[in-house]
C-alpha cells in the first residue's frame, strides 16, 4: 500500500475537460416573458365569459392559456379533430387527445357556430373571410395577430399552475374559477 501510495505522489494528475469546444444547445420550449397571475385571470374572464370578444381570439387565447397550445396548433386544428362525446380535442401532433374543461368546450363550442355562419366546406375550425372559400387553415399573420389588443402575443399566455388559481374548479364544476 505504501507503494501505490508514493506512486500516486509522484504522478502528475491531469484534469481533462471533454466538453470544452462542444456548442450548448439552447432551452426547449417557452423562454419568453409570461403575464402575471392577475393579467391571466382577467384575460381568462374576457375570453370566457365576454360575448363581444371574437371567438378566434378567445379560442386561441383559452387554447394557449389552459393547455399550452401554439398558435400553430390552433390554426391547424380541424373539425373531424374534436370529439364531442369525450369532449377533447386533437392539438397538433400531441400523443393523447386534449380533454376540455368547460369554459374550453364553450369558447370551442362559439368558434365553431362562427364558422357555420360562414356557410364554408373548409375543414378547419378557425375560417377567415380569405380561407372560407378553399380548404386552408387561417394565415399565419392572421392567426399572430389575433391576441394583439388584449395581450403581446400568443406565447406569453404560458399556462399557470392549477394550484396557484385562487378558487379550486373542477372539470364538472359549470363556472370558471373567481377572485
Amino acid at each position: 500500500m505504501a507503494m501505490f501510495f508514493r506512486f500516486a505522489k509522484a504522478r502528475r494528475i491531469v484534469l481533462v475537460d471533454r466538453t470544452q469546444g462542444l456548442p450548448a444547445r439552447a432551452p426547449k420550449g417557452f423562454t419568453g416573458t409570461t403575464l402575471t397571475l392577475e393579467q391571466q385571470r382577467r384575460l381568462f374572464r374576457r375570453w370566457s365569459t365576454d360575448p363581444a370578444v371574437h371567438p378566434h381570439e378567445a379560442l386561441l387565447g383559452v387554447l394557449a392559456l389552459l393547455h399550452g397550445a401554439s398558435s400553430r396548433e390552433v390554426r391547424h386544428l380541424l373539425v373531424t379533430a374534436i370529439d364531442p362525446a369525450d369532449q377533447t380535442i386533437r392539438l397538433g401532433h400531441r400523443a393523447h387527445p386534449v380533454p376540455m374543461d368547460p369554459a374550453s368546450w364553450v369558447v370551442l363550442q362559439r368558434c365553431l357556430a362562427h364558422r357555420q355562419r360562414q356557410h364554408t366546406d373548409n375543414p378547419h375550425v378557425m375560417v377567415t373571410w380569405g380561407t372560407k372559400a378553399g380548404k386552408t387553415p387561417a394565415s399565419i399573420a392572421y392567426v399572430n395577430h389575433v391576441l394583439d389588443r388584449p395581450a403581446s402575443r400568443p406565447g406569453c399566455c404560458a399556462p399557470p399552475a392549477w394550484s396557484t388559481w385562487s378558487t379550486p374548479w373542477t372539470p364538472n364544476s359549470s363556472r370558471p374559477p373567481s377572485e
